[in-house]
């Protein structure tokens, strides 16, 4: 995850699970944590050694990342002993018969997850609403930008990037 624009004075996940909660009604058995208010997130053995060699701020993401992952697997149903590992590319292998996904920025972590036999998969990512003039033309298509831009501009007035919008949910 990339983040763009401004960067928050501290990393406080209430509002992004307050986001969130919005589409978890729209998608029952879609689960979601949070991490990011500066507490210590603990890792297996197996995961410590996944992050062994990785810079403190990446060992940080990457532990705030599986805090979240646990908690929204925990919350799916998946139990209390939940080691996520990653293949060579560094994907988050989530346990058997759960899909799921990670994404963390500036000290915050969001995770989603659900039983496979609800969901072939889930997606998120955390990007700040951040204005970039040539973000439109490094990750969209002419297509995308002749049909999506003003289309976003009009249904959401409020946002400031609709291009972030569009990257995120790629990213995703």
């Amino acid at each position: 995850t990339r983040a763009r624009g401004r960067r928050p004075a501290r990393a406080d996940p209430a509002p992004i699970k307050r986001a969130f909660r919005l589409a978890d009604a729209h998608s029952p058995g879609c689960c979601i944590g949070c991490a990011g208010d500066g507490s210590t997130a603990e890792l297996s053995p197996e995961e410590s050694r996944l992050a062994a060699g990785a810079t403190v701020l990446r060992r940080h993401e990457f532990a705030s990342g599986r805090k979240a992952a646990r908690s929204a697997l925990l919350e799916a149903g998946a139990g209390q002993s939940i080691i996520i590992g990653c293949d060579a590319a560094g994907v988050p292998i989530f346990p058997s018969h759960y899909v799921g996904s990670i994404a963390h920025s500036h000290g915050r972590a969001v995770a989603v997850s659900g039983r496979g036999r609800e969901f072939e998969g889930v997606g998120v990512d955390l990007e700040y609403d951040g204005i970039d003039d040539g973000l439109a033309e490094t990750v969209l298509t002419t297509t995308e930008r002749q049909a999506l831009l003003p289309a976003l501009k009009l249904c959401v007035p409020a946002l400031r990037s609709p291009p972030t919008l569009i990257f995120s949910a790629k990213e995703a």
